[in-house]
C-alpha cells in the first residue's frame, strides 16, 4: 500500500484494495492476479502467473463446465492453473472437497505442493487458517474445506 499525507487518498486505496480482494474471492480470474508460480530451472524463479490465451480459455471452461477433458503437453501452465483453481475452491467455497488426481501418487503430491506454494505467497487477506498440512492433504477447518 502507498503511504500518502492525504487521509482521503489512503482510505480510497484501502477501499480499492478491499474491493480487489473481494473480487478475487468471488471470481477465479481475479484470484489469478495474486497467484505466483515457480518457473522450472533454468527459469526466472518465482513469477506472477501468466495468463496465456489457452489458460484464459480453460478458465472459461472451469466456470461453465462440470467435466473437462484436456489433452495437454508439458510446460503449458496447466498444472499451476489447476492447482490455483483447487486452492481457490477450498479457500472460498465452504465445504469444498477437492481431490487431486494425477498419473500416480507422487505426481498428485507434486500438484498439492503447487497448491501449497500458491497459498504461501497469497496476501494475508486472502488466506484463512490452515489445518492439516501434509504431503497428502491440506485442510481449512474454518471453511470445512479440504
Amino acid at each position: 500500500m502507498t503511504i500518502t499525507n492525504d487521509p482521503t487518498a489512503e482510505l480510497a486505496l484501502e477501499i480499492g484494495e478491499a474491493a480487489a480482494f473481494a473480487l478475487a474471492e468471488r471470481y477465479f480470474s481475479d484470484f489469478l492476479d495474486y497467484v505466483q508460480v515457480m518457473e522450472p530451472p533454468p527459469g526466472r524463479g518465482v513469477i506472477p502467473f501468466e495468463r496465456w490465451a489457452h489458460l484464459v480459455e480453460v478458465c472459461d471452461h472451469l466456470r461453465q463446465d462440470k467435466l473437462i477433458v484436456w489433452l495437454k503437453s508439458r510446460q503449458t501452465g496447466a498444472s499451476w492453473l489447476l492447482a490455483a483453481y483447487a486452492l481457490w475452491m477450498v479457500l472460498f467455497r465452504t465445504g469444498a472437497l477437492v481431490l487431486l488426481l494425477s498419473q500416480g501418487e507422487e505426481e498428485s503430491k507434486v500438484l498439492l505442493a503447487k497448491c501449497r506454494f500458491v497459498y504461501e505467497r497469497l496476501p494475508l487477506p486472502l488466506k484463512t487458517t490452515l489445518g492439516t498440512d501434509s504431503r497428502q492433504e491440506l485442510t481449512f477447518p474454518a471453511l470445512s474445506s479440504a
